[in-house]
């Protein structure tokens, strides 16, 4: 019982301070978002980053076609304004979020990532795809073989390579030592039955690694099936969940030997935690944190992408602050820290001991994170330039990423506020926690200092946990509507698996 009335204490924090002015947020998201669009198309970087390859410029002013996007969004704002006029009443959405259960989620997780990956099969495929070589199957089945795969298998094949001086994958061990384990036990056993050849798979690690992409998409499908409201609009979240199997990084990376399917769990993973520490206090305990730092930090070592959940989870600790001790808030975010850090520091002490060096291929060849540093040491005017090249850069691989559902996010939350909905209660914690994570994983990308429309793909399953959560309140209120909402999404989905499916490239 004390629990249960912490947890209403929690949400009820929340409430109060969740949009309320709703119709002020939604236009400046819209003129954020339209000020991105125009800096995207009108704007050319300074300066090339390090180990990309761009032409730079000074900033232009000019109006090309794709500034049309930016028109787009002050008519979105002019229509934001009007929903004063629109909204009769106020009201929140009354439902009780029913979750789906685990079976279910971890059904259709397995089900939409084996026919996505499946489908991609079939997609277009040149006979020298970039930083990739075709694998055929035969009857015009095939995928891409991404470049840096081999290395991937040679280091599962023998993990020791990773105490090698120099090692590109040595500060990510984890999905190799994963591998490793997966190929000498598993891997063995399937790979002496046919099946694997059939797939064009060469040995138990390549067969590894690809179970590996298999359960880590499944799991981010099935982890997104449980932030949303599934209960109450199946069909808008299976939809939705459809949209996240159907995306190029499925299609690029799941036949081969890689860690970019990461992107998908990690947004999800990381609003999971962040709504946990909000809602449980037992998960605000010292010793609770410790044990998530320590395992988000174990993730790390397998993706680096994991400190935003890690910061999710400290960002989350500060908004519960107010409801327990300073002291107990300090030693939370103390024991979060440490054990983020722990087991990154163990495993540089292994390589600093056996191989003498530690090394970390993204920061050493793309400057990823100290670009910064590096870019200082020329004077504040190099750093900025340095800063706004990466940002436009970054906005430009970004936005046709997320525009399509970037759109139906704001398309839900226009019909929400002219309707004068407003979310349940229940999914407030959800909310909170998805815009939080947004917000952490735009700042990770502007600082990363490396622009790829695969890595900008972490905002996807944030925006699409958004989107269902809408489409439940305006159901509830006007169920018409939200049906009208729910049958947007099924025809956006089918339109994007099909698109995705039949478009050449992403190869790589």
């Amino acid at each position: 019982m004390r629990r249960i009335e912490r947890t209403d204490r929690v949400e009820t924090h929340l409430t109060r301070r969740f949009v309320s002015r709703r119709r002020v947020a939604f236009i400046a998201v819209v003129t954020a978002l339209a000020l991105a669009s125009v800096v995207a198309s009108a704007a050319r970087p300074l300066v090339c980053p390090v180990g990309e390859g761009c032409q730079s410029a000074s900033f232009v002013v000019a109006l090309p076609p794709p500034l049309a996007v930016g028109v787009l969004w002050v008519l979105v704002v002019a229509l934001a304004l009007a929903t004063r006029r629109l909204s009769a009443s106020e009201g929140r959405a009354q439902f009780v979020p029913r979750p789906v259960t685990a079976l279910v989620a971890a059904g259709l997780g397995l089900g939409l990532a084996l026919v996505a990956a499946h489908a991609f099969l079939t997609s277009p495929l040149p006979s020298h795809p970039p930083c990739a070589s075709a694998v055929r199957l035969g009857h015009g089945l095939g995928y891409p073989f991404n470049c840096d795969s081999t290395d991937f298998i040679r280091d599962a094949a023998d993990p020791s390579r990773l105490l090698a001086a120099g090692s590109i994958r040595q500060a990510r061990p984890v999905l190799i030592f994963l591998a490793a384990g997966v190929a000498r036990t598993v891997g063995r056993a399937v790979f002496a039955t046919p099946l694997p050849r059939h797939y064009g798979l060469t040995s138990p690690e390549d067969f590894a690694y690809v179970l590996l992409n298999l359960a880590i998409a499944a799991g981010a499908i099935a982890l997104f099936l449980g932030l949303v409201p599934f209960g109450q609009v199946p069909i808008a979240a299976v939809a939705a969940a459809a949209w996240l199997a159907f995306d190029d990084v499925i299609k690029a990376f799941f036949w081969t030997p890689h860690s970019q399917l990461f992107n998908l769990l990690v947004p999800v993973l990381s609003i999971a935690v962040a709504r946990a520490v909000l809602v449980n206090p037992r998960l605000r305990h010292p010793l609770a944190l410790g044990g998530i730092g320590l395992g988000l930090g174990t993730l790390a070592l397998a993706y680096g992408s994991f400190i935003v959940a890690g910061a999710a989870a400290g960002v989350a600790l500060l908004i519960g602050a107010r409801l327990q001790p300073a002291a107990r808030t300090v030693a939370g975010a103390a024991a979060l820290a440490l054990g983020f850090a722990l087991p990154n520091f163990l495993w540089i002490g292994v390589c600093l001991a056996v191989a003498g060096s530690f090394y970390v291929d993204e920061t050493t060849k793309y400057w990823e994170f100290t670009w910064a540093a590096h870019a200082v040491r020329q004077g504040v005017a190099s750093l900025a330039s340095y800063w706004w090249s990466v940002t436009v850069l970054t906005l430009q691989a970004t936005l046709p990423t997320v525009g399509p559902v970037a759109m139906a996010t704001l398309l839900a939350w226009f019909t929400a506020i002219a309707t004068g909905t407003r979310v349940a209660v229940g999914q407030i914690t959800t909310m909170v926690a998805s815009i939080l994570v947004l917000g952490l994983s735009v700042v990770f990308l502007d600082l990363l200092g490396y622009y790829a429309s695969r890595i900008s793909y972490m905002l996807v399953p944030i925006l699409l946990v958004i989107l269902v959560g809408l489409i439940a309140a305006v159901k509830d209120r006007r169920r018409h509507l939200g049906r009208t909402l729910e049958g947007l999404i099924v025809m956006a989905a089918v339109v994007n698996a099909v698109v995705v499916v039949i478009r050449h490239g992403p190869y790589s």
